[in-house]
């Protein structure tokens, strides 16, 4: 438990980043969201399983990441706008070098009766070899911009190599 307050306390030094320009704002602490919602981690393909191995990724800059992809259920019709959400992502794992994960504003689109983000750029390292093999548990919590739901949900994978 130690471990996970150090990482979220972590994630204040990272900063809240804007990836969504002026569409979006942070929502509002005061307010509780109302109704909680599923939402799921995985990638292009599909929701990751817990053991699921996951390939790292190159980032542009030289960092080793892992690029999840998150999906909310329900609410969402095919004409529905695009929704503001702030992501808190929290990483878990034995490796100490690990960056902590990211508190984010992004957009996420209206797609199969739900949302879904583009993958997200979740940074650990500069070196992949003491990842290889490694389990991480990812712990994401969602909020709306209006604040009218929030959606949690956790995995744990095994990471592998680059491809």
């Amino acid at each position: 438990m130690s471990r996970f307050v150090a990482a979220a306390a972590a994630l204040v030094l990272l900063g809240c980043g804007d990836d969504t320009g002026p569409l979006c704002q942070d929502p509002d602490p005061s307010i509780t969201p109302a109704e909680t919602r599923t939402l799921t981690i995985g990638d292009s393909s599909g929701p990751w399983t817990d053991g699921q191995e996951v390939p790292l990724v190159w980032g542009g800059q030289g960092g080793i990441m892992i690029t999840p992809v998150l999906r909310i259920e329900g609410g969402a019709t095919p004409s529905d706008e695009p929704l503001c959400v702030l992501v808190t992502l929290v990483n878990e794992t034995d490796v100490e070098e690990a960056a902590p994960g990211l508190e984010r504003l992004r957009v996420l689109d209206a797609r199969d009766g739900g949302w879904e983000s583009d993958p997200l750029e979740d940074f650990l390292g500069f070196a992949p070899s003491p990842f290889i093999g490694q389990q991480l548990t990812i712990e994401v919590t969602v909020i709306d911009q209006d604040s009218t739901f929030e959606a949690t949900g956790s995995v744990t994978v095994t990471l592998a190599a680059p491809t």
